[in-house]
């Protein structure tokens, strides 16, 4: 069993400050966390990548797991859960 959850921080940049998401996933049997990615645009794109990434066959997280624990929060779009 596993969760996925997302945190964000502010960057200052030249073009002024720039707020970043962190996408991390949490083992949790271990208690083992795995930073899965972070983006200023948390896309429905980007979150495809981001599913296909951690059910990857040969190096996923999700590899040997059949449950994914996560909140309703916008950046779970469709996409992610078709994945």
């Amino acid at each position: 069993m596993a969760a996925i959850d997302f945190t964000a921080f502010e960057v200052w940049t030249f073009g002024g400050l720039v707020t970043h998401y962190v996408t991390f996933v949490l083992e949790l049997a271990t208690r083992r966390v795995t930073c899965a990615g972070n983006t200023p645009h948390p896309g429905g794109v980007w979150m495809e990548q981001l599913a296909r990434n951690l059910t990857d066959v040969m190096s996923g997280f999700m590899n040997g797991k059949r449950i994914l624990i996560m909140d309703r929060v916008h950046c779970f779009m469709r996409d992610f859960d078709v994945c």
